[in-house]
């Protein structure tokens, strides 16, 4: 950074010393200041370079499987470029940690740009990436697991160390060695191993899907006929008895139609047709429609309704006042 600011400083000092009648046209001190700014940029981006190591190298690697239970199944320490000793199995609860140190060619601690855990199925060929979390301090660590990475994590792999930066164009690439993935299978729940067991996982295609057919909600079920008739023999038995009363006493119709008037019988016809209704939003109607009659014929029933009963009121006053005439 102090080389920098000495470049810096100079480069100003001698754009400073030259004469502004000395420059060219497109040299004015608009053109100047843009010099200034693109010379300031080169600089800059040159100290980013400059500051980026070399090259890398890896130190302290450590892999260790843990069980579900948390206890340390196996591993071992390695270093660069030395490789594993053993090979490990993990099984589908277990994790599997890899720690490391990142360094440059110095030996000073340093954080790149990009560092991953490449892992290579030997088989297939099929690679999945985990990214190596770097703190400031250079040290890196991952954990994997079959539920981590894919449910077809399963049989041999290789890991590789990947550790790259923007000024190199050749990354460090460092296989630690070899770890094998074992699905944990329940007996007691199957009797057969999973579908990718001992291979590789099934080719998945895309294509149409059956067609959804949407079931909407079922109508409830109605009552059976002959117990809804007999409901129905029951509503209407007492106005069979009350029929059979009035012809028993000897009430004819010839004897009530003095009785009846327009506004009576068209307030019985009324109250008849909001029964009706009240049918109909049974069997078909819905509520909104049913209100909607229902607000019409309640001003009828209540005007007939008046007037009916008006009528009835001016008949049984009339009868009292012949009657009364009748004692004198």
């Amino acid at each position: 950074m102090k080389l920098i600011h000495t470049t810096l400083k100079t480069a100003r000092s001698a754009l400073d010393s030259i004469p502004k009648d000395q420059l060219p046209a497109a040299m004015a001190p608009p053109s100047r200041t843009m010099l200034w700014s693109t010379l300031l940029l080169v600089l800059l981006a040159t100290a980013v370079f400059a500051d980026s190591p070399s090259s890398f190298a890896v130190s302290g690697v450590k892999l260790a499987v843990v069980g579900s239970d948390g206890m340390r199944k196996g591993g071992e320490s390695i270093n660069f470029p030395a490789k594993l000793t053993s090979k490990y199995t993990v099984h589908g609860t277990d994790i599997l940690s890899v720690t490391l140190q990142i360094k440059d060619a110095e030996g000073k601690s340093v954080q790149p740009h990009q560092a991953f855990l490449i892992l290579t199925n030997k088989e297939t060929g099929v690679q999945s990436a985990q990214v190596l979390q770097v703190r400031d301090s250079g040290k890196a660590r991952a954990e994997v697991s079959s539920k981590t990475v894919t449910d077809s994590l399963v049989g041999p792999y290789t890991l590789d160390v990947v550790v790259g930066t923007f000024s190199l164009p050749d990354p460090l690439r460092y296989t630690i060695g070899s770890v094998n993935f074992e699905p944990t299978i329940d007996l007691a729940k199957s009797n057969e191993a999973p579908a990718y067991y001992g291979g590789p996982p099934e080719v998945v295609t895309y294509g149409p899907r059956p067609e959804i057919h949407h079931v909407f909600r079922q109508p409830e079920k109605t009552p059976a006929l002959a117990l809804s008739n007999a409901f129905v023999l029951v509503v209407l038995s007492p106005w069979l008895v009350l029929s059979g009363a009035w012809l028993s006493l000897g009430v004819t119709p010839a004897i009530l139609g003095p009785f009846f008037s327009i506004s009576i019988l068209a307030f019985f016809v009324t109250l008849a047709g909001i029964e009706f209704l009240f049918y109909k939003y049974w069997t078909s109607l819905n509520i909104f429609e049913t209100l909607t009659y229902l607000s019409g014929l309640s001003v009828v029933a209540f005007v007939t309704g008046q007037r009916a009963l008006s009528e009835v009121r001016a008949r049984r006053k009339l009868r009292g006042e012949v009657k009364y005439l009748k004692k004198e």
